[in-house]
């Protein structure tokens, strides 16, 4: 009777506490996953603004040679900061791992989200639920 209402409430009171837990959790995350796209993000912008001012360097027909040149050069002095060849004739951004990076971020980050909803809906579920008991118990 009385008791097996008590375990019963404890573990409906434990069950949503574990949901909450793993919401807090995916929202963790989440968050993790926002900082790496965020951080690729300015790995992109700065690969743009690198080469935007390469290409500057054309104002006029004829100068595209002088923008090839001045883009080599800055391609040199980077793969000496980073510690590679400067002849070394692999481009110093992976665009195809930037991309799969892009694609793996993306999916984890919708999948988590749906995972997410569904959650907090649940726990909505749950809180309705309750609310509606005490209220035909008339129980507060």
């Amino acid at each position: 009777g009385a008791a097996s209402d008590r375990s019963l409430k404890d573990l409906q009171v434990s069950g949503s506490e574990d949901l909450k837990e793993l919401c807090s959790a995916l929202e963790s995350e989440i968050a993790q996953a926002s900082q790496a796209f965020s951080a690729q993000v300015q790995r992109v912008l700065a690969e743009a603004e690198q080469s935007a001012r390469a290409v500057s360097t054309v104002h006029q027909p004829g100068q595209q040679m002088r923008a090839c040149g001045a883009w080599v050069e800055q391609e040199k002095r980077r793969k000496e900061k980073q510690g590679l060849p400067a002849d070394r004739a692999v481009p110093s951004v992976d665009w195809g791992e930037e991309r799969a990076q892009y694609l793996t971020t993306t999916r984890a980050m919708e999948t988590k989200f749906g995972q997410l909803i569904k959650l907090r809906r649940l726990l909505q579920a749950r809180f309705n639920a309750a609310a509606r008991k005490k209220a035909q118990t008339g129980k507060y």
